[in-house]
């Protein structure tokens, strides 16, 4: 009689405590990383997130073996210029696609020289933050993929696809962006 009631306590339990492990999964510690960019500067989510004026960032992954996020760099410059006065902060999040990861790091740069990107792009030598981010499955990046995350560092949302993040952007900063196009 008595494990009946430890058994119904821990299922009692597990019910109370399921929407709090939810939310510490989309808890800032989750969110949190830095990296070097491809400067070799020291990048901080935090810092960028809790800085004056910034309601949202963005964090977008990106790799060289993934089309659709080499054609997506263009149109995510643009949105991070149009509406970085009214406080979207983006961040991409480049992860190696594999082999030496020097060399990878060297056409990661010649990538986005010529794009010359309005947001910094750090390098996630080791996937570490990928796989924070529930990205890497059987040793690949699950990719193209975008988290909105607040100022407070919670995750407002996620994204696969260019359109789905550029049309979160404009409903959230009011559709024209600063620069009225």
């Amino acid at each position: 009689m008595r494990s009946c009631s430890v058994a119904g306590l821990l299922v009692a339990l597990a019910i109370v405590m399921a929407p709090a492990m939810m939310v510490a999964a989309r808890s800032p510690a989750r969110t949190s990383f830095e990296l070097y960019d491809l400067s070799d500067k020291l990048f901080s989510l935090d810092k960028v997130r809790s800085e004056p004026g910034t309601s949202v960032v963005v964090v977008d992954f990106f790799s060289m073996a993934c089309a659709p996020c080499k054609r997506a760099m263009p149109r995510l410059s643009e949105l991070g210029r149009a509406y970085q006065a009214a406080g979207l902060k983006v961040v991409v999040v480049a992860v190696p696609a594999g082999g030496d990861r020097g060399a990878e790091l060297d056409r990661i740069r010649g990538f986005f020289e010529p794009i010359a990107p309005s947001f910094p792009v750090v390098f996630d030598k080791y996937s570490v933050v990928a796989r924070q981010y529930g990205l890497i499955s059987n040793g690949s990046a699950s990719l193209p993929r975008s988290f909105m995350i607040d100022s407070s560092g919670g995750m407002v949302a996620e994204f696969e696809d260019m359109e789905g993040l550029a049309s979160a952007i404009e409903r959230r900063f009011g559709g024209d962006g600063a620069g009225g196009r």
